[in-house]
């Protein structure tokens, strides 16, 4: 493993940014458990750094959140901050906005 895996697969970091993401949404455990299909137990789990989420997981977890899986990753998922930087303005991007910059880039 290398040091930056280590950072992109850290349960504490992604139990955190699951909370995190849980508590801007507004929505409580019980509710995501719900609409994710995981259990509260699990969710809690999860939250704590306890856990270890298969992708399927994550991703029922995000689109639960109405969010990128990526964002729930340390870094977006990405090697380094300043790619991770970049990937994370790039998705939050309109799509307009987006095509635009895509043609730009081309």
């Amino acid at each position: 493993m290398t040091k930056n895996s280590a950072k992109i697969m850290d349960s504490s970091a992604l139990g955190a940014r699951i909370r995190a993401a849980r508590a801007k949404a507004g929505v409580t455990r019980k509710q995501l458990a719900s609409s994710s299909g995981a259990s509260e137990r699990y969710l809690a789990l999860l939250e704590a750094g306890s856990g270890n989420p298969s992708v399927d997981m994550l991703g029922s977890i995000a689109d639960a959140l109405d969010i990128a899986m990526a964002d729930l990753l340390p870094l977006g998922g990405e090697r380094g901050e300043t790619e991770a930087f970049a990937a994370g303005m790039m998705r939050r991007l309109p799509k307009e906005k987006l095509d635009g910059l895509i043609q730009w880039m081309q």
